[in-house]
């Protein structure tokens, strides 16, 4: 079973109708809210989801995020507990799935032997032109850190990196990640694909015979014109899409799935 994560911090109302769209589309899935908003916000959050208020000063900012606290929090109260949970799916507010078929992908990758994450355009990112990894070249602390528990045979530490939105990390993945290296914070694009992959899992893409992450891209936004066509020619999921409205003119237009 995947628990859904959503990552928020809009306002209730919009917290609401974003988890009743996609109960449209994923009818009766386990869902759970991060919330990264105002404590006042989450308080007034009337949801059928599970909810979490996430006390983490990176989520309200623009650009480099840590999970690791979010993630400790989700595997020790929502995934622990309930060994139904095979995995977790990260996305973000402006995500909006389309079609059922993109669980289906979904479950189809994370199926595979050994698969610990699965990310858009997750791919090693050491020695190339990305700045996330430029970044933590010099990093001595990671680098201890993945000394210490990786089982890879390198002289230097690759570093992994993704699209943060969209990731899928397996339940075993996820107990090792928190208990191993749950007390860092870093970049999760790069930080969580890194552990996960030198904790030895594998960390994949999307396989080109997989749909489900073609239109996922970190800008510029969906528009009405362009989420509407792309919703009619069977697109699984968008992102990102910060108008409501978008959202539901996408979801109307969307391919229905055949039937099962």
């Amino acid at each position: 079973m995947i628990l859904y994560v959503v990552i928020t911090h809009q306002p209730p109302d919009e917290v609401r109708s974003h988890l009743e769209d996609f109960e449209q589309v994923l009818p009766g899935r386990r869902a759970a809210i991060c919330y990264g908003g105002t404590r006042k916000d989450f308080d007034a959050l009337d949801v059928a989801a599970e909810t979490l208020f996430i006390d983490d000063p990176t989520l309200r900012r623009t650009l480099a995020q840590s999970y690791t606290q979010l993630l400790g929090a989700v595997y020790e109260r929502l995934v622990a507990p309930d060994p139904a949970c095979s995995c977790v799916h990260l996305i973000e507010w402006d995500h909006v799935i389309l079609s059922p078929r993109y669980e289906t992908d979904l479950l189809d990758i994370v199926a595979g032997e050994g698969v610990g994450l699965v990310a858009r355009h997750c791919a090693d990112h050491t020695f190339v032109n990305w700045c996330h990894s430029i970044e933590l070249l010099d990093d001595r602390e990671l680098e201890q850190l993945l000394t210490a528990i990786s089982v890879r045979d390198q002289d230097v530490p690759s570093l992994w990196g993704g699209l943060g939105n969209g990731i899928a990390i397996g339940r075993s993945a996820l107990e090792e990640l928190c208990l191993r290296a749950g007390h860092m914070s870093r970049y999760c694009e790069v930080y969580l694909p890194t552990v996960i992959y030198h904790l030895g899992y594998r960390v994949l893409d999307a396989p080109a015979s997989a749909t489900l992450f073609d239109h996922l891209r970190v800008g510029p936004d969906y528009g009405i014109e362009e989420a509407v066509r792309l919703a009619g020619e069977g697109a699984l999921a968008l992102h990102p899409v910060k108008d409501p409205a978008v959202r539901g003119a996408a979801l109307l237009s969307a391919v229905p799935a055949e039937p099962s």
